[in-house]
């Protein structure tokens, strides 16, 4: 089978990528079946066992469980891999759906001020004992992360928490 077996070249798709073994999935199954029901006949939703087809998987690019995949038209318009909740399922079906990828999440204020604030104290405590190297490489690693976090945010999300210029709106009848 080729990969991009369950991915017809017209319409909306969500693939499922999944293992029996896999906590998340299980945890996720209900969501997906609940907002699948809800996009019906929109979407559809494929699933797929990572041991019935590693060829497949493999081509899908798939590098951990559980893997969304959302395609329209034939061509991939989004992906999330891990454990996700119903808001960020909601989005990949609405990508799917209506062509565009998932709105990024939007960097939380608070969460990025803290990160700064742990960083910040991480570097002057690791400066003022000693130095203490590992305090100093921990506090400049947080730093960066938050940076990278808020650049990618800004990148990716211009207008702000709940919009991209980048997704179109969702047509009538659409969630």
């Amino acid at each position: 089978m080729s990969p991009s077996g369950p991915v017809p070249s017209r319409g909306a798709v969500v693939v499922d990528v999944w293992a029996t073994w896999c906590g998340p999935c299980r945890t996720m199954d209900p969501i997906l079946t609940r907002v699948s029901a809800e996009f019906a006949g929109r979407v559809d939703l494929v699933r797929l066992e990572v041991g019935d087809d590693t060829d497949l998987v493999s081509g899908l690019g798939v590098m951990g469980v559980p893997t969304l995949i959302s395609f329209r038209d034939g061509g991939e318009v989004g992906r999330v891999t891990g454990g996700v909740g119903e808001e960020a399922i909601r989005a990949m079906f609405r990508a799917a759906a209506v062509g565009g990828g998932p709105t990024p999440p939007s960097a939380n204020t608070t969460d990025m001020a803290l990160r700064g604030l742990v960083a910040l104290v991480l570097l002057v405590a690791g400066l003022s004992l000693g130095p203490s190297w590992p305090l100093v490489g921990v506090g400049v690693a947080l730093g960066l992360w938050m940076v990278l976090n808020l650049v990618q945010t800004v990148r990716l999300n211009p207008t702000g928490p709940g919009g991209s210029p980048s997704r179109p709106e969702a047509p009538d009848g659409v969630p």
